[in-house]
Protein backbone atom coordinates (compact mmCIF):
# COMPACT_ATOMS: atom_id res chain seq x y z
CA UNK A 1 0.00 0.00 0.00
CA UNK A 2 1.66 3.35 -1.30
CA UNK A 3 0.96 6.54 1.44
CA UNK A 4 -0.83 8.48 -1.48
CA UNK A 5 -3.57 5.35 -1.13
CA UNK A 6 -3.68 5.33 2.58
CA UNK A 7 -4.08 9.41 2.19
CA UNK A 8 -7.02 9.01 -0.11
CA UNK A 9 -8.38 6.88 1.93
CA UNK A 10 -8.34 9.31 4.97
CA UNK A 11 -9.85 11.94 2.66
CA UNK A 12 -12.59 9.63 1.94
CA UNK A 13 -13.55 8.60 5.47
CA UNK A 14 -13.29 12.45 6.33
CA UNK A 15 -15.64 13.67 3.84
CA UNK A 16 -18.16 10.94 4.27
CA UNK A 17 -17.86 11.46 8.39
CA UNK A 18 -18.94 15.21 7.34
CA UNK A 19 -21.78 14.27 5.06
CA UNK A 20 -22.45 11.61 8.18
CA UNK A 21 -22.62 14.77 10.58
CA UNK A 22 -24.79 16.86 8.02
CA UNK A 23 -22.16 20.02 8.10
CA UNK A 24 -21.15 21.98 5.18
CA UNK A 25 -17.72 23.24 4.48
CA UNK A 26 -18.29 26.54 5.98
CA UNK A 27 -20.05 24.92 9.03
CA UNK A 28 -17.00 23.03 9.39
CA UNK A 29 -14.66 26.06 8.78
CA UNK A 30 -17.15 28.05 11.39
CA UNK A 31 -16.41 25.37 14.32
CA UNK A 32 -12.91 24.57 13.64
CA UNK A 33 -11.19 27.95 12.66
CA UNK A 34 -9.85 25.47 9.59
CA UNK A 35 -9.64 27.38 6.19
CA UNK A 36 -12.06 26.09 3.23
CA UNK A 37 -8.96 24.89 1.25
CA UNK A 38 -7.55 23.11 3.95
CA UNK A 39 -10.81 21.12 4.53
CA UNK A 40 -11.09 20.28 0.52
CA UNK A 41 -7.12 19.10 0.49
CA UNK A 42 -8.05 17.23 3.50
CA UNK A 43 -10.96 15.35 1.90
CA UNK A 44 -8.90 15.09 -1.06
CA UNK A 45 -6.24 13.05 0.93
CA UNK A 46 -3.85 15.95 -0.01
CA UNK A 47 -1.23 16.55 3.18
CA UNK A 48 -2.32 17.74 6.23
CA UNK A 49 -1.25 17.93 9.66
CA UNK A 50 -2.13 15.46 12.16
CA UNK A 51 -3.47 18.22 14.49
CA UNK A 52 -6.10 19.32 11.41
CA UNK A 53 -6.97 15.51 10.96
CA UNK A 54 -7.79 15.41 14.95
CA UNK A 55 -9.53 18.46 14.83
CA UNK A 56 -11.83 17.16 12.35
CA UNK A 57 -12.58 13.94 13.30
CA UNK A 58 -13.42 15.62 16.73
CA UNK A 59 -15.79 17.70 15.08
CA UNK A 60 -17.31 14.68 13.07
CA UNK A 61 -17.69 12.62 16.22
CA UNK A 62 -15.51 10.48 14.94
CA UNK A 63 -13.54 8.67 17.81
CA UNK A 64 -11.22 7.42 15.88
CA UNK A 65 -10.11 6.65 12.16
CA UNK A 66 -11.35 3.82 10.75
CA UNK A 67 -9.60 2.44 7.54
CA UNK A 68 -11.10 -0.35 5.02
CA UNK A 69 -9.43 -3.45 5.47
CA UNK A 70 -8.04 -2.95 1.98
CA UNK A 71 -10.66 -5.51 0.65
Amino acid sequence: MSAEFCWNEVGAVLAQGRQNARLTLQQVQDRTGLSRPTLIRAERGGDIQLSTLRTLLQCYGLPRLELGTGQ
